[in-house]
This record gives structure tokens, C-alpha cells and sequence, in this order.
């Protein structure tokens, strides 16, 4: 028997079925899941009426190939068109990370000689893979993999005045910009309404192509169908992934009708992308997804008080939208994740041991709001020595 590699932090428990927010482990316990399968249950674990509508794709087949287009395919690519604003078309990809790759090449094979850099910002996260590396803004994660694609330029995070001086500099060298509105890996943190403004005045000035990152934030997670959307832009490429095919590997890039075009037959390729069965999960998605966005931007008001009120005593900050919210702790406590877990049957993500991620679906009720909160408050409290 071969051994396992520990490349991921496992819980010590093997789950036997999950539902809702909630998941039965071998222990005999109830877990509560605070952050959906890292941001892809939108609904929930097993949404019935989507878990129905794939069942019935599987008893017919579980997969084609991309020279066949399954029925759910142009109803999935319109609601996705609709929903962002730009009629340009989706390609889709397995993974958000794929879809990083696939707008990269858009951009790489449309940049000129004296027009190439790509710009992206300190602490962004657009996928693992190389082409997707060469915008990432850890350096952890990108050190060991060097020299990764060239002409990629890392910014700071929400310096209007260095993007401003930048830009000033080299500004008509930039083709394309990447950034996530939301940024989910760097901690929870929102784009400043400055650094829009700057982004939006540079792109009228110079033309460059704005690549919005929603594969985290995106599909109602921030109380819009985009982030982006709170602030009226209109970005040139959507990038999707995690929740897209309801529980399937499912990504994509939506472009802008000026884009339409760019991407030719042969460009790019996907042997399961898209999937008809995670297709069949992404049309109910689409379709429900736009009644729960008042529900979204209703109990997040309600959800940020009780954090307040609740952990008030242990935190610095409450940071995100809608139910992609940061909580950054006043110190660091490398045991609350498995603590949380243990003596709460709380599952919790916790980046750099300090910023605990919640996400959950956005279906959830105000009562599974508080739960929630009480159990991470009594995690807090014994850890604290309060």
C-alpha cells in the first residue's frame, strides 16, 4: 500500500455524507461547514433540486466531448452573458485556475511588441499553474517556480499612488490588468473605491484589458451576481471557477463583446471542459442564484453585528461583502482550526493563522448565522484565556 503525501492540512476524520451546511464524519459527529467546500457550494453540500437535475444527466451520459454541444450548454453561456454584461461569449475551462491560463493567452497573443506588460497585485491569487503563478502575488508560491512567464509586473495592493506613478511611466506598455475585486487568498480584502477610480482612468487613457477574478467572489457570493458590479464596472474578462458547476469541476472567462473574436478555434482546448453534467449543475445554479442575492445583502448587515457583537473582544477587523467575509484576529492562533473542529464540530479556514475565511452558502438562514458565530466565539474564548 502506497503512502499518502500530506500535501494538504486533512481533518482527522473521514466524512460519510453532508447536507446543507452540515457534514456526518465516521465519528459519529455533526460538522458545521463555515466555508462550503472552499467557496464552491453556493447552495449548500446536496441541493436536492440540483442534485436531481445532475442525476438525471449521469443516467443518461456522464460525459461527451467538446464536439458535441449538450443542451444546457447555450442556456448556461446566456445566463452567464446576461448576468455579467458582456456578450462576447464563455469559454470554459475544469478550474478557475484554468480559466487564469486561458485569459492569459487571450492576452499573450494579442500583445504587441511594444505593448506586453501584464500587471496584478501584491497577495492576488489567480491559480497555481504556471501561466496562472506569473500573476500571483505570494512569493511564497512563486519562488521555487522561477523565471515564470516575463513581462508580468506585481503592484501593491490598493496604492492608487504607486498604480497612478506606475502607469505614468510605462502606462501605454500595459495590456492587460488582472485583479480580483475581492481578494479571497490575500485575506479577505476589498479593491478601494481609489484604486477603481485610478484602474478606470488608466483604462479610458491607455486601453488596456481589465481581467476581473471572480472565481471566488463571483455567482452571488458578495451580494451581486459580480463584485465587480458594486462599483458599475465592466471589465473586459470574467474569470469563474469553484462554485460554477455546482459541485462539479467547472470554470470559465466571459468576455466583452470587443473580445469576441480573440480567442479562435484551436487557440485552446479543454478534453472535459464543459462537462454535461456539471453544465446540468450550473444551468439550475444560474437560475436560482438571482432570487438569493436580496437574501445575501439582507443577513450579511446582520451577520457583520454579530460578529461585532460576538467576537468583538478578540478581533481587529471584520473585512469582505456580502458572505465572503474576513475576520482578523487580534493574534495569531495556529490551534483554532483543529480546537474550532474538536470542540465545537466547527470546520473552519484559517489563513495564515490569523484571518478566519467564512464563507458560507447563500441559502443559509439567520439562526445557522448565529450558530455559527457562538461556536467561533467560544473557540476564540478558550484559546484567548478570556
Amino acid at each position: 500500500m502506497t503512502e499518502l503525501v500530506d500535501w494538504y492540512p486533512y481533518f482527522p476524520m473521514r466524512i460519510l455524507r453532508a447536507k446543507g451546511m452540515y457534514m456526518l464524519a465516521d465519528d459519529g459527529k455533526r460538522y458545521m461547514d463555515t466555508f462550503s467546500g472552499l467557496g464552491v457550494h453556493l447552495l449548500g453540500h446536496e441541493f436536492e433540486p440540483l442534485m436531481q437535475k445532475m442525476h438525471r444527466k449521469m443516467r443518461r451520459f456522464t460525459h461527451l466531448s467538446n464536439f458535441f454541444k449538450d443542451e444546457d450548454l447555450e442556456p448556461c453561456v446566456e445566463s452567464l452573458m446576461e448576468a455579467s454584461g458582456l456578450r462576447g461569449g464563455v469559454f470554459f475551462s475544469n478550474s478557475g485556475t484554468e480559466a487564469s491560463e486561458c485569459a492569459m493567452k487571450i492576452v499573450k497573443k494579442h500583445a504587441g511588441a511594444s505593448r506586453r506588460k501584464v500587471l496584478y497585485f501584491k497577495q492576488a491569487f489567480h491559480g497555481r499553474t504556471l501561466g496562472a503563478l506569473s500573476v500571483n502575488g505570494f512569493e511564497g508560491l512563486t519562488q521555487a517556480f522561477q523565471p515564470l512567464l516575463p513581462d508580468t509586473v506585481k503592484l501593491p495592493w490598493n496604492d492608487p499612488l504607486a498604480f497612478n506613478e506606475y502607469m505614468g511611466k510605462f502606462g501605454e506598455q500595459v495590456v492587460a490588468v488582472f485583479v480580483e475585486v475581492v481578494q479571497g487568498a490575500g485575506g479577505v480584502r476589498v479593491l478601494s473605491r481609489e484604486m477603481i477610480q485610478a484602474l478606470q482612468e488608466w483604462r479610458e487613457k491607455t486601453g488596456f484589458w481589465l481581467v476581473c477574478d471572480e472565481i471566488q467572489s463571483g455567482l452571488g457570493r458578495t451580494g451581486t451576481m459580480f463584485s465587480y458590479q458594486h462599483d458599475a464596472m465592466i471589465p473586459d474578462m470574467v474569470l469563474l471557477g469553484k462554485g460554477l458547476g455546482g459541485g462539479l469541476p467547472l470554470g470559465g472567462v466571459i468576455l466583452h463583446e470587443r473580445l469576441k473574436g480573440k480567442l479562435l478555434p484551436g487557440d485552446h482546448g479543454s478534453t472535459f471542459a464543459p462537462n454535461p453534467v456539471a453544465l446540468a449543475g450550473c444551468r439550475v445554479l444560474l437560475k436560482r442564484l438571482p432570487d438569493l442575492l436580496p437574501l445575501v445583502q439582507e443577513l450579511s448587515v446582520e451577520a457583520n453585528r454579530l460578529i461585532q457583537e460576538e467576537l468583538g473582544a478578540y478581533i481587529t477587523e471584520i473585512r469582505g461583502k456580502g458572505y465572503m467575509i474576513g475576520v482578523e484576529l487580534k493574534e495569531a492562533m495556529p490551534s483554532l482550526r483543529m480546537h474550532a473542529m474538536k470542540s465545537q464540530q466547527l470546520l473552519l479556514n484559517v489563513l495564515q493563522d490569523r484571518v478566519v475565511r467564512l464563507l458560507p452558502p447563500l441559502n443559509i438562514s439567520l439562526a445557522q448565522w448565529k450558530k455559527m458565530i457562538q461556536r467561533l466565539a467560544l473557540s476564540l474564548e478558550v484559546l484567548s484565556g478570556c
